[in-house]
């Protein structure tokens, strides 16, 4: 069950996307939803919110509310990214929802620095909406990424216990697994196609198993795929090719720099895919509240 969503909105242009993503959860357990608009204390004196943002924050609302979900709105005041990941967590959220965001003219990102920040030190898992307007996307159909690491089969089960009681939102599962080329071809220095075949194998088997598990809550429709190449940038093809309605996958948390504390991949397709994306975090100790 999705005990509490929390959606984070700045009223802005494309904040009605975000909104919208919430049609993914249609028919699924729901708690409550909390619409949550914060007042930047650094751009504003204001300690209140602006009547026509407060106009627009209701608007929304009733959006939602129309979805069938359980709604209300939260106004509060102070930096959003620290504010969202603690509001989040103090009020026991299950799920964030952001938008892409507008990022600064000076900086070289396709989302603002609240999104990147909600992703980057956030313990829940986080759903950020299209950076770019997406195509029409197959209502229902869920893509996977899958490494085999323990994030990616954690992400996994998180994805299955969202759907356990609404199987039906899904219209299609798809496992996607991506050999990185060039780990293929180091290991054709050092083993036979034949050893590269079997270990192949083994991972088809996994990701078959994957699928019955889906099958066995009541997802009907699965496919498995398997590719070669540069992960990401063969992920961000195959999301342009099939506009799936979501991507899930699980935040590494293993990158070298500040910005890459979730992962590449997950900070890439977050930015870049015309889809929605769930990054699941490992678990881990969130900010103190």
């Amino acid at each position: 069950m999705l005990k509490n969503i929390l959606i984070a909105t700045d009223l802005q242009e494309k904040s009605d996307e975000m909104v919208d993503s919430l049609s993914v959860f249609i028919g699924c357990s729901v708690g409550q939803v909390r619409l949550i608009h914060v007042i930047d204390e650094r751009i504003s004196k204001r300690k209140e919110i602006e009547p026509y943002n407060k106009d627009e924050l209701e608007r929304q609302a009733k959006i939602i509310q129309k979805m069938g979900f359980n709604t209300e709105t939260w106004v509060t005041r102070g930096i959003p990214f620290d504010e969202i990941i603690h509001h989040a967590q103090s009020w026991g959220a299950t799920l964030i929802v952001v938008g892409a965001g507008k990022a600064p003219e000076w900086v070289s990102s396709w989302m603002g620095s609240t999104t990147l920040r909600v992703l980057e030190l956030c313990p829940l898992p986080v759903m950020t909406t299209p950076s770019v307007h997406p195509g029409t996307p197959s209502q229902g159909e869920v893509m996977m990424a899958m490494d085999f690491s323990d994030n990616a089969f954690f992400a996994f089960q998180q994805l299955l216990d969202l759907f356990r009681n609404c199987p039906t939102s899904v219209t299609k599962l798809t496992l996607i697994h991506v050999h990185e080329s060039k780990n293929i071809d180091l290991l054709l220095k050092f083993v036979d196609k034949i050893h590269i075949n079997a270990i192949v194998e083994i991972e088809r088997s996994r990701l078959q198993k994957m699928a019955q598990e889906a099958r066995d809550i009541g997802i009907a429709s699965t496919e498995i795929l398997m590719e070669t190449g540069k992960p990401v940038d063969k992920l961000l093809e195959i999301i342009e090719r099939t506009q799936p309605t979501m991507t899930v996958l699980g935040a590494q948390g293993q990158g070298a720099s500040e910005r890459y504390r979730i992962g590449k991949t997950a900070y890439r397709l977050s930015q870049l895919a015309s889809c929605r994306v769930l990054t699941v975090p490992f678990p881990h100790k969130g900010l103190p509240i």
